[in-house]
């Protein structure tokens, strides 16, 4: 194995289900989403970014690089979801190490002591390694106070783990764990060698880099995160990401990203310019775009469209109206010219019977 990282020191809480493997494979399940109920419980109160919930094969193993009162408070809601779970859990404070980068593999004293402080305790119980009380001591002494000891425990390598507890324990329970520890240590370390992932927090950040002409606005996975210009880069974690980028009318620019740890990508783009459409027509003549009314002339003089084709009414209270069609490319300047005056000179006593009619109620 190559080292991939350097250790990250962090509280690591195991959850430990039971005699999880001796149960058949449907309890297994229940179990199974119970514990996920138990974690959601224990992880409410942590910063998303800064945990990491990790799968093991009959439990599952919280890692909180943060202080260790947190770390403490995640574990102790844990213990009060886990009414009827046969649910033991163990807790440590120390490094936290990418093994593997291609396999993923995590190691370190921190996971390897949490799993064996869990292996020692009896379901609906907390145990606590002398290094994660110490911890919790330079950070509250009145509460690190509160703790007890429970003792002495030899792994299945005969070494000696001192633990401690939030409550007293019994010397019955003390024994139970002792027999009971060899075996289930083995499991679980066998789990975090080979069922754990590469925690985000871990893994440097991918890298966008941003070169839309002429810039627009920035939405990744549907949130903003500003306009470029100014904005240039953009560090985002591993994984997929939805990448939308917005300018005006166009037709939203969206790329779906697979980011590796690490990965420098460039997403480029170019929105069209708008075609610039004038109007030459006679005053109080209203202008509709595909039916749409867009304004009066005089105050209406220009428009800005995207590249395509429309059709174009112009409509003056006294005259017939106009109708036509236009097709405009990127960035071209064209404009609407019409005069209905030189018609009314033609049709003035007409237009002067049909406004008389108009009032009187005939039409």
């Amino acid at each position: 194995m190559n080292d991939a990282s350097s250790p990250v020191l962090a509280s690591v809480l195991c959850l430990r289900l039971v005699d999880f493997a001796r149960q058949p494979v449907m309890e297994q399940g229940r179990l199974r989403a119970q514990l996920d109920s138990v974690a959601g419980a224990a992880l409410r109160g942590l910063e998303a970014g800064r945990r990491v919930v990790l799968d093991g094969s009959d439990g599952l193993i919280l890692v909180v690089p943060g202080a260790a009162a947190a770390a403490l408070d995640a574990a102790e809601r844990a213990l009060a979801a886990a009414a009827g779970l046969p649910l033991a859990l163990g807790m440590n404070r120390g490094p936290v190490i990418l093994l593997n980068e291609a396999e993923a593999a995590l190691g370190g004293d921190g996971i390897v002591a949490a799993v064996q402080a869990a292996g020692f305790a009896q379901p609906g119980q907390l145990l606590l390694s002398r290094s994660f009380h110490d911890q919790l001591a330079a950070e509250l002494p009145a509460r690190a106070a509160l703790l007890r000891a429970a003792g002495s425990f030899a792994d299945a390598g005969l070494r000696s783990h001192e633990l401690f507890t939030p409550g007293p324990l019994r010397a019955a329970q003390r024994r139970q764990r002792v027999l009971a520890a060899a075996a289930a240590c083995a499991a679980l370390l066998l789990a975090v060698v080979l069922g754990l992932r590469l925690p985000q927090w871990l893994a440097p950040p991918a890298t966008l880099l941003f070169e839309i002409t002429p810039g627009g606005d920035v939405y990744v996975d549907g949130k903003a995160r500003g306009s470029t210009p100014p904005l240039k880069t953009l560090e985002l974690r591993a994984g997929e990401h939805r990448i939308e980028v917005r300018h005006g009318q166009h037709p939203p620019m969206q790329l779906d990203l697979q980011l590796e740890p690490g990965q420098k990508s460039v997403v480029q783009h170019r929105f069209a310019p708008p075609a610039l459409l004038s109007f030459d027509v006679t005053e109080g003549t209203e202008v509709f775009i595909d039916g749409q009314s867009r304004g009066r002339v005089p105050e209406l003089k220009r428009l800005e469209l995207l590249a395509g084709s429309y059709r174009i009414e112009l409509r003056h209270p006294d005259y017939p109206p106009q109708k036509l069609s236009v097709k405009l490319d990127p960035g071209e300047r064209s404009t609407i010219s019409h005069r209905f005056g030189a018609q009314a000179v033609r049709d003035k006593p007409a237009q002067l019977i049909r406004q008389l009619r108009r009032k009187l109620g005939f039409d």
